[in-house]
């Protein structure tokens, strides 16, 4: 079971450097780079004026909310915190963490009080170009830009709610039976076959023929016992019964029939 940090069982960063970007006009963007050692703590953080985004490039942050219940994020999320609102922040292992400081919402955050957040590998790219002392003053807001469009709120089973791939996954939940190809999911969204692929395997780490798979099968998992296999394999888009009893099989360990003699 993973220990739980507060304030008094975590230390304070061993370093913290400040990168400042056209403070001043809502355009800026304030860095903070900590070095911390096997944990580090920041409190009970309040800001009235600014919203905070953290991201750990190397460790794990202990997220949470006034009251919420603690949440470990490792370095393919980040934590947003609008302003005005209470939330505690913990590192683990021996890391860097970035501190953003904004004065505007992202566009892929808009409403979002606090949360674990979606973030870009580019966005994460970027986070490290604002926190060095070598980025030139025409460059920073290319990449605070970059970063502000690289994060995105998360459905509730944990994915990117934005990406292109959250968006043609909730069509094939809507109709597993669909028989689209990834081409034409790609055409729909204006996107390549090969962007939309590398899309899939960003949000959901797996391919868009195994989702379609994933997904048929949930569907029909849920109809066992109502209908016939016949049927069921019609309903989830499968053309021959034999076909859909071996992937039912594969992905559950046993077929239709005995998982509905056992309901």
């Amino acid at each position: 079971m993973t220990q739980v940090l507060t304030a008094d069982t975590a230390a304070d960063p061993l370093l913290c450097e400040e990168f400042a970007h056209g403070l001043g006009p809502p355009s800026g963007i304030l860095m903070l780079r900590y070095r911390t050692g096997e944990t580090a703590g920041f409190g009970d953080i309040r800001d009235d004026f600014l919203h905070q985004l953290y991201w750990c490039r190397d460790g794990q942050l202990q997220v949470s909310g006034s009251g919420d219940r603690p949440e470990w994020i490792g370095p393919d999320r980040a934590y947003w915190a609008h302003r005005s609102v209470s939330h505690r922040v913990f590192a683990r292992g021996s890391t860097t963490v970035f501190r953003a400081f904004l004065r505007e919402i992202p566009p892929g955050l808009i409403n979002l009080r606090h949360a674990t957040v979606s973030i870009t590998e580019d966005a994460r790219q970027q986070i490290v170009r604002l926190a060095s002392p070598n980025i030139a003053d025409h460059a920073w807001p290319g990449a605070r830009a970059r970063l502000m469009n690289g994060l995105h709120g998360l459905d509730a089973e944990g994915h990117d709610s934005t990406s292109v791939a959250s968006l043609v996954a909730a069509t094939l939940r809507a109709n597993p039976a669909s028989n689209r190809s990834l081409e034409d999911f790609a055409r729909e969204h204006h996107v390549s076959p090969k962007t939309l692929q590398r899309d899939f395997a960003r949000t959901f780490g797996c391919s868009f023929s195994r989702w379609r798979t994933h997904t048929r099968l949930e569907a029909a998992r849920d109809l066992v016992g109502a209908s016939t296999v016949t049927e069921i394999a019609r309903r989830v888009g499968y053309s021959n019964p034999s076909a859909f009893v071996a992937a039912f099989n594969r992905e559950y360990g046993c077929t239709p029939g005995r998982l509905g003699s056992t309901a």
